[in-house]
C-alpha cells in the first residue's frame, strides 16, 4: 500500500505544480500586456482602452428592508466601494495608479514562485529546509505588500476623484472601508508564524541529522 499512497501523493504534487505554474504563466502575460499599453499609451498620448479604478461612496437616499418580523426598517449605506470605468483623466494619475497595480502583481507573481518552488522541494522529498522557512516568510512579505498596494491604490484613486465624480444619490468621500480586508492580513501574519516554525524545525533536523 505504501508505494501506492506516494505515487497518489507525487501525482497530487505534480498536478499541482502544473496549475501554478499555468497561473504565474497567466499573470506573467497579462503583466507584460498591461505594461506594453501603458507604454504605448505614453507614446500616443491617448487612452488605448478605458480603465478600471476603485472609489469609495456612501448614499444619501435612505432605503427600507423587507423584513417578516420587523416590518420595513429604514437602512443606509454609508461605508461603499466600487469600481468605475472612464478614461480622459489626467496621464499623471493612470500612470501612477498603474505602477501600483504592476507592483500588486509583480507580488502575486513573487508569491507563485515561491509557492512553486516549494512544490518542487516536496517532489524531491525535501520539505522540512531552511530554504522552505525562507521561502514561507517570502509569501507573506509579499502578501502583506499586495494588502498594502491595494490600500494605497484605493485610497489614491479615492482621492483622485472623489470631487470628480456626480452620480445622483451619490456621495463620493473617503472611509475605513478600505483596510476592511484583514483577512490577507491576518493570513499573511499567520503564515508568518509558520515560517518561524518551519526555520526552527529545519535547524532541529540538521542537528539531529549531523548526531547521527
Amino acid at each position: 500500500m505504501k508505494p501506492v499512497h506516494k505515487s497518489y501523493h507525487r501525482s497530487v504534487i505534480n498536478f499541482l505544480i502544473i496549475v501554478f505554474q499555468m497561473g504565474f504563466s497567466l499573470c506573467a502575460i497579462v503583466m507584460i500586456f498591461f505594461i506594453g499599453l501603458s507604454i504605448l499609451e505614453v507614446f500616443i498620448e491617448d487612452s488605448v482602452f478605458p480603465s478600471d479604478f476603485p472609489v469609495m461612496f456612501s448614499l444619501d437616499h435612505i432605503g427600507t428592508a423587507n423584513m417578516l418580523d420587523h416590518g420595513q426598517p429604514n437602512v443606509s449605506i454609508k461605508r461603499g466601494i466600487g469600481m468605475i470605468t472612464t478614461d480622459g483623466l489626467s496621464p499623471g494619475f493612470v500612470i501612477f495608479y498603474r505602477i501600483i497595480y504592476v507592483l500588486g502583481l509583480a507580488c502575486f507573481l513573487w508569491s507563485l514562485k515561491f509557492t512553486i518552488e516549494i512544490l518542487k522541494a516536496v517532489k524531491q522529498g525535501s520539505f522540512l529546509i531552511k530554504e522552505n522557512a525562507r521561502r514561507l516568510q517570502s509569501i507573506a512579505l509579499l502578501s502583506i505588500g499586495m494588502y498594502l498596494l491595494g490600500s494605497l491604490g484605493t485610497l489614491v484613486s479615492s482621492s483622485y476623484l472623489s470631487d470628480k465624480l456626480h452620480f445622483p444619490g451619490l456621495e463620493f468621500k473617503m472611509n475605513a472601508y478600505v483596510f476592511f480586508d484583514v483577512e490577507t492580513l491576518i493570513y499573511s501574519l499567520f503564515l508568518l508564524v509558520i515560517s518561524e516554525a518551519f526555520r526552527i524545525g529545519a535547524l532541529l533536523k540538521e542537528e539531529a541529522d549531523l548526531t547521527i
